[in-house]
C-alpha cells in the first residue's frame, strides 16, 4: 500500500472516532436532559421512551392521545399533567 492510501484510512478512521464520541457526548448531555425535563415536568418530548402507568410507552400523538393525555402539535410533545375530559384514564 502506498503512503497516501494509509493517510486516507487513518484519515476516515480518524473521522469515525471524532463522529462517534461527538454522538455519545450528545446521548449523554442533550438526551438525558430530555428525559430528566419529561420527568420532572412530565412534558415529554416525542421519541423518548418512558415507563408509565401504563407500562414502557414511546412518546408520540397516538400514544399520547391514546390515553387521553394533552398532544401540543408545535411543540410534538406531550402533556401528562393535563388529562382530557372526554377520555377516560385506562389502566
Amino acid at each position: 500500500m502506498s503512503k497516501n492510501i494509509i493517510k486516507f484510512i487513518k484519515g476516515i478512521l480518524m473521522f469515525l472516532g471524532i463522529l462517534f464520541i461527538i454522538e455519545c457526548i450528545y446521548f449523554v448531555f442533550i438526551l438525558n436532559d430530555k428525559k430528566d425535563y419529561c420527568l420532572d415536568n412530565n412534558i415529554c418530548e416525542e421519541g423518548l421512551e418512558i415507563n408509565t402507568e401504563h407500562g414502557l410507552l414511546k412518546i408520540n400523538k397516538e400514544n399520547c392521545e391514546k390515553y387521553g393525555y394533552k398532544w401540543y402539535t408545535e411543540k410534538k410533545m406531550c402533556d401528562f399533567n393535563i388529562v382530557k375530559q372526554n377520555k377516560k384514564h385506562e389502566h
